[in-house]
């Protein structure tokens, strides 16, 4: 760690606004979780109205990461000045040459970050299932539709009605 008291409570204030961050991060992996679930329960519910109100929730959420990432490695090449590491230093090589307690924080933040993405991504994953599943059964049901169905005429005689409108009985 650093020598000089000015350096170590610089250090130190950029060590807890990256703490900060972290946990702010984790809050919005939460959210972002949240809303693959929200999707996921409305797309196996069937109301896929309501599909694009989550999609746009879930776009929300993750541009909100996007820029808390950007201020975690801004603050965490700062950190890596201070502590005479290589600029692209993760919170890993930080938590290495840090003094107690922050490299338990780092690394406790680390595996919860770790854990968040990890389970958004199988969510991510049963969801597109749950997606492909529906568009499969709607493309099934779509070509039985304009398949058409076969009938017979007042001859008797078996027809084709290839989608169109057919009439089904001339008296009513």
């Amino acid at each position: 760690m650093i020598g000089d008291p000015r350096g170590a409570s610089e250090l130190s204030a950029s060590l807890s606004s990256l703490c900060s961050l972290l946990w702010q991060e984790r809050v919005s992996l939460e959210r972002i979780l949240f809303k693959l679930v929200e999707e996921q329960l409305i797309a196996s519910s069937g109301q896929i109205r309501f599909l694009q109100h989550a999609d746009d929730e879930l776009r929300e959420a993750a541009g909100a990461v996007h820029e808390q990432e950007v201020l975690r490695a801004a603050e965490t090449q700062m950190i890596a000045r201070l502590l005479e590491l290589p600029p692209s230093s993760s919170l890993a090589d930080v938590a290495a040459v840090v003094d107690e307690p922050w490299p338990a924080l780092l690394l406790e933040h680390r595996a919860a970050l770790r854990d968040l993405l990890a389970e958004i991504e199988t969510t991510a994953k049963a969801n597109r299932q749950v997606l492909l599943s529906g568009a499969e059964a709607a493309r099934a049901v779509l070509e039985q539709v304009s398949a058409g169905t076969t009938t017979y005429d007042a001859r008797g005689s078996r027809i084709h009605a290839g989608g169109a409108a057919i009439l089904l009985d001339r008296q009513v």
